[in-house]
């Protein structure tokens, strides 16, 4: 299974749609193309529901979904292969280049 690096882009970081993740860092997801890895992101971090407050146009989107706020690239693991469609992994701390299990979305 291909295996994407999604990474917040630094310019996106003030972007109000942030509030509507619960995770604001890099992840890798386990899927099928960039498209479901970044809907399994949504699906792991996106708050359910988000209410528009006073001053907003809309209420705050996904920004996993957005190519704006999040590049996207697939990249090569040596576990890629055994690593089910829908695992989403976050580092397990601040600068850390280990993973753990975020979720495992179906």
């Amino acid at each position: 299974m291909p295996t994407f690096l999604l990474v917040p882009r630094a310019e996106g970081r003030a972007d109000p749609d942030w509030e509507a993740s619960l995770h604001d860092g890099p992840c890798t997801v386990s899927a099928s193309d960039e498209r479901m890895a970044r809907r399994y992101a949504d699906s792991a971090f996106c708050l359910a529901l988000i209410e528009r407050r006073p001053g907003q146009l809309r209420p705050p989107a996904s920004p996993w979904s957005q190519s704006r706020l999040v590049r996207a690239e697939q990249v090569a693991r040596d576990d890629d292969a055994l690593r089910p469609d829908g695992v989403v992994l976050i580092p397990t701390g601040p600068g850390d280049d280990r993973f753990r299990v975020a979720a495992r979305v179906r």
